[in-house]
């Protein structure tokens, strides 16, 4: 991914292609997403977390009992991933041999201002999603 203005930030240590120092991200806590995705979500679903940097969104769901394949272009940051599968990859053209119940694609990664990128996400999000009924 490119880096972008909206979303470079520096800081102390590892620095990730977007630009986030891997230190100062890894004490971001949690605030409401995890309850939101948990509530939408089924029970015990098994969760693709695109983005996840230090899990700060990860460790929370699996406190929650989902299970979690976590994804990060940074292995600096997955570094800081305990308790979930950890991908190092990049999201646009991500392609996992398995569906899950849900696909997170949260923080800064739903505002890209690249439409190109944007929909390359969007894409990594729909083939990766189980196809189920509307509940």
């Amino acid at each position: 991914m490119s880096r972008s203005p909206n979303s470079a930030c520096t800081g102390p240590g590892a620095i990730t292609p977007d630009g986030c120092s891997v230190e100062l991200y890894a004490l971001v806590p949690a605030r409401d997403e995890p309850g939101i995705i948990d509530a939408a979500a089924p029970r015990n679903a098994s969760i693709l977390e695109l983005g996840c940097g230090a899990g700060r969104v990860t460790h929370p769901l699996l406190a929650l009992g989902h299970s979690v394949v976590a994804v990060d272009e940074s292995p600096e940051m997955l570094a800081h991933v305990r308790g979930a599968r950890t991908v190092a990859a990049r999201i646009d053209g991500l392609e996992l041999a398995e569906l899950f119940d849900v696909v997170v694609l949260a923080s800064h990664l739903v505002n890209v201002p690249d439409d190109d990128l944007l929909a390359a996400f969007l894409a990594t999000c729909a083939s990766h999603v189980a196809r189920r009924a509307a509940f």
